[in-house]
């Protein structure tokens, strides 16, 4: 019956089939991928909405949460909650912040980046996350799931959704940025010393290099190198530095020990080819003698000049510490195409005579001379090889970075130190002054409470007396008298005995009109 139904349970006599869990499995190269990540330097945390124990699950399948190494999970209000001191001595080791809003994502990016100087790239794929890939230094948004509002809030779309796209994002950032560095030590070093080259020759009115030859000087230097020196695949060792400082200058102190180095050797060769001659007037660097200033010589300046260049190209592939810079040089065709075509346009240049007679000024060389050029060229490499065993400080140095974040972190715990205690010394002062308001107030109250009820009285000055309206002035105005017309009498002939006619009586004046005018009262 249905009376029957309500007092028992209707879950009894049922049997248990099985009990299914839904789960959204990781791929299969996400694991990986954050391990490298890490290796290379990238601390990897997980801010999600889930709850705690769920966050927890995925990030220690990931490898992001390790709670052994000192690891951190967190809820958002929790994080909320916290001072900026408190949050700042625990932010290096948050791994994961579960139950998290928009707002504490958008304020984990500003903490980052604006408080410790770190460089933050955020992932994201709602509308909601847009604020916070717009703080952050690279955004990245989901090409696949991703909202339109977040694809234009970020710098780069993954297209696949793909956590692998993010490492691999990190290994052509640093491949391009040290493209860009190898490109400006190889250029510097041409440009110092032909600059001081062609100076010089001014000084001592001699023409070291001809304005044809400086043209094909300029052409290996800017369109040929940047082919081949930008041009090199990333390499996975390129995972195996620390990221960047976030302040590091352009060019770093390796590179200007490589600099220095390969310009002052060729400098001083190219001043030993200009002056050094015998009593004769020859030069004395090769044999047979020729001709200080004379057109062979000056081929064999530029000849000579042009191989250390072709020498160096191989120096600039690496700019920092690596011993090998050929390694990975059969990978990149490239680079080797382009070496070969300035080696072989240099000797046309050279041989052809109607290409340098004519253009560039040049005569053909004999084997001997052939010989000197490129030895003396090519010995910048064994020279660069050699300057790389002084080792300079590297720009990626883990104890480096580590001094840096530890600077950045004192620096920004003694600014939220000294925020506190300003706010805090506002805050008793304001304290202070409501509290003597409200003692003045209190005195106030109580003076007035025990004092007894006085009648008002008012001063007699203050006092007002009665005004009477004073009596209307009369002022009595007379009218002028009436003026009388005088009628000529006609003379009358008559038969009767004239009589004189009576003098009419004057017309009476008429009385004074009285009239009153009120005299306004005195305010």
């Amino acid at each position: 019956s249905p009376d029957g139904f309500f007092k028992a349970a209707p879950e009894r006599g049922l049997i248990l089939l099985g009990i299914a869990g839904i789960k959204d499995p990781l791929r299969l190269e996400v694991p990986a991928a954050v391990k490298d990540c890490q290796h290379a330097g990238i601390t990897v945390r997980m801010v999600t909405g889930d709850n705690i124990e769920t966050a927890k699950a995925i990030a220690k399948e990931c490898g992001i949460y390790t709670p052994e190494e000192g690891g951190l999970a967190m809820e958002g209000p929790t994080f909320r909650l916290m001072r900026e001191r408190e949050l700042l001595e625990k932010v290096r080791h948050l791994q994961v912040l579960a139950r998290s809003s928009p707002q504490d994502k958008l304020k984990l990016v500003k903490l980052l980046r604006y408080q410790l100087n770190e460089v933050v790239a955020v992932t994201g794929d709602g509308t909601n996350d847009a604020p916070a890939l717009s703080a952050a230094n690279v955004g990245f948004a989901m090409g696949i799931t991703g909202t339109e509002v977040a694809k234009d809030a970020s710098a780069i779309v993954l297209t696949d959704d793909n956590f692998v796209g993010i490492v691999k994002a990190v290994l052509w950032g640093r491949n391009v940025y040290d493209g860009i560095r190898k490109f400006v030590q190889f250029q510097l070093t041409i440009n110092f010393v032909a600059i001081i080259v062609a100076f010089i020759g001014a000084i001592f009115d001699m023409t070291p290099l001809q304005a044809v030859q400086m043209l094909w000087v300029n052409l290996i230097m800017d369109s040929f190198a940047a082919l081949a020196l930008a041009t090199d695949s990333p390499y996975k060792e390129l995972l195996d530095r620390k990221p960047y400082g976030h302040n590091d200058p352009l060019i770093c102190m390796s590179m200007w020990r490589n600099i220095a180095t390969i310009a002052c050797y060729e400098f001083l060769i190219e001043m030993l080819l200009l002056f050094l001659r015998d009593p004769t007037g020859k030069n004395m660097m090769f044999f047979p003698r020729v001709p200080a200033a004379s057109v062979a010589h000056n081929t064999i300046m530029f000849n000579t000049f042009i191989f250390m260049q072709i020498g160096n190209m191989f120096c600039s592939r690496r700019a920092y510490n690596e011993i090998n810079f050929f390694a990975g040089i059969f990978k990149n065709w490239l680079f080797v195409a382009i070496w070969l075509l300035i080696a072989g346009l240099q000797i046309i240049i050279i041989e052809v005579e109607a290409i340098g007679m004519y253009v560039f000024k040049t005569v053909p060389l004999d084997w001997d001379e052939w010989l000197f050029c490129v030895f003396v060229g090519l010995a910048t490499l064994p020279l660069g090889l050699f300057v790389r065993v002084f080792r300079c400080p590297d720009p990626m140095d883990p104890v480096k970075r580590k001094r840096d974040d530890e600077t950045a972190l004192r620096l920004a715990i003694y600014r939220a130190r000294r925020k506190e205690e300003d706010a805090k010394r506002r805050w008793n002062q304001m304290s202070h002054r409501f509290g003597v308001l409200r003692a003045f107030r209190s005195a106030y109250v109580a003076e007035a409470s025990e004092a007894p009820i006085q009648p008002i009285v008012m001063p007699p000055s203050l006092m007002a007396t009665p005004v009477t309206s004073p009596a209307p002035v009369v002022t009595v105005q007379p009218m002028p008298a009436p003026a009388l017309a005088v009628t000529p009498v006609q003379p009358v002939v008559a038969s009767a005995p004239v009589t004189a006619a009576p003098a009419p009586a004057p017309a009476p004046a008429p009385a004074p009109v009285a009239t009153a005018v009120p005299v306004p009262a005195p305010a």
